[in-house]
């Protein structure tokens, strides 16, 4: 029995996207002559950034037992530890996330993770979960072969089949046939080379399987590989590229309402200010990358229709959006209450000004012969009189709601002259 695989790294890309601080991982790895069964328990196994449990004996469930990066000797330069059960547990309950096995740290590096001790300029964060979207590639000598649960396992991305499982009805691989299969140039019946080429897709994973000896299918240059390699992985790229650009969208709308509190004004100007650094992103984030069309051609631009679907990344746009604008609609909310609020104070300060203004027009008709006065005695009146009108007004301010309120009720008519009276005299005490 074969106890290990060697596989070969073909190439291993890191993309960045500008404005966005979206980063994909892609690796691609190959392998010759192994069998069904070795390759549905590699697709199940590797793409797993952490453990999802362990079994009874610690051992990591649904995971590589080890993975190893080699180097051109032979010689391992990283290896995964998911056998560490402590190590991922201490991690989980010191920052509250999930540990990255360190044999994708080591790809990542001198990118580190943002949950951790580790010092670097770069920091990341995985934004969906543990499993990793994954493409395959795979040349069978006779794909007719395969069995409908042979198919199912391969396109859902499954553990291989076992005697003790349970069996899969018809319904659930006509499902699958008719929501994940693109079958334009797969037709069994014909048992033709140029017809055995089957395309699947589930969102999480892109899967194409062909015949071996079809020289069209293994052509690496203008054959199905090169497309593979090409023009379908671009297609899941810009698909798993939107989903995560909004998936981040989404957290920091959600970081940004947590933090709000809304009896704190510097929190409230950190809210705003985030708010329109969002609505910012948003905004270039569609108008250059939000794709509703990729392709003029007409596989491709169904193969994405496809994967669109089953991310539902239409819906996800749709939300984050409407949370954009939901928030946006708050911000505009709260400065035409603030703006109502002063205008309401302005004119409760305008009427008590009113007053004065009137009084000192009528003094203004030489009742007090203040011209013939000294210099420094017009100046004391003039100090005396600013002191109480400047306290009269900061007082017009502070108690402004109270006032107006006082004004409606002293405009009612169908309120008695006591009531109005009492309303008053409880300003100080309402305010």
């Amino acid at each position: 029995m074969v106890k290990h695989i060697i596989l070969k790294v073909i190439h291993l890309d890191l993309y960045f996207f500008y404005d966005l601080d979206i980063v994909i991982l892609a690796l691609e790895l190959g392998g010759d002559n192994l069998s069904l069964r070795r390759v549905q328990d590699a697709m199940f196994r590797f793409g797993r950034t952490f453990p999802a449990q362990w079994d009874e004996n610690e051992t990591a469930a649904s995971c590589m037992r080890k993975v190893a990066w080699l180097d051109a000797a032979g010689e391992v330069i990283a290896s995964s530890d998911y056998e560490d059960r402590t190590g991922y547990l201490q991690h989980m309950g010191q920052f509250c996330a999930p540990k990255m096995a360190s044999h994708w740290e080591y790809l990542l590096s001198p990118l580190v993770m943002h949950h951790s001790n580790a010092v670097g300029d770069l920091r990341y964060r995985q934004i969906e979960y543990h499993r990793m979207p994954m493409l395959a590639y795979l040349s069978f000598e006779n794909p007719f072969a395969l069995s409908d649960e042979d198919f199912y396992r391969l396109g859902t991305v499954s553990r291989p089949s076992d005697m003790d499982a349970l069996p899969f009805s018809s319904k659930v691989f006509a499902a699958f046939e008719a929501d994940c299969c693109y079958d334009r140039f797969w037709i069994p019946e014909n048992n033709s080379p140029m017809a055995s080429t089957r395309l699947m897709c589930n969102g999480h994973a892109f899967v194409m399987v062909g015949m071996a000896g079809n020289p069209f299918f293994v052509d690496p240059y203008t054959g199905s590989l090169g497309q593979f390699r090409h023009q379908y992985f671009l297609l899941t790229l810009i698909a798993h590229f939107h989903k995560a650009s909004l998936l981040m969208f989404s957290d920091r709308l959600a970081v940004a309402l947590a933090k709000l509190n809304v009896q704190d004004e510097i929190s409230i100007r950190n809210f705003k200010r985030e708010t329109r650094l969002l609505q910012a992103a948003f905004l270039r984030f569609t108008q250059r990358y939000w794709f509703r069309e990729v392709s003029n051609q007409a596989i491709s631009s169904q193969l994405f229709l496809m994967l669109k679907r089953h991310l539902d990344t239409e819906t996800l746009y749709s939300d984050v959006r409407e949370s954009v604008q939901a928030m946006s609609q708050y911000l505009e909310n709260e400065d035409l209450r603030r703006q109502a609020d002063t205008v309401v104070r302005l004119t409760v300060v305008t009427i008590l000004g009113l007053v004065g203004t009137t009084i000192t027009g009528f003094l203004g008709m030489n009742l007090f012969a203040l011209a013939e006065e000294s210099g420094w005695s017009r100046v004391w009146y003039f100090i005396g009189v600013s002191i109480p009108i400047t306290i009269l007004i900061l007082f017009a301010v502070a108690k402004s709601k109270s006032l107006s309120e006082f004004l409606d009720v002293l405009s009612d008519d169908r309120i008695l002259w006591l009531s109005k009276l009492k309303q008053f005299l409880h300003i100080k005490k309402r305010s």
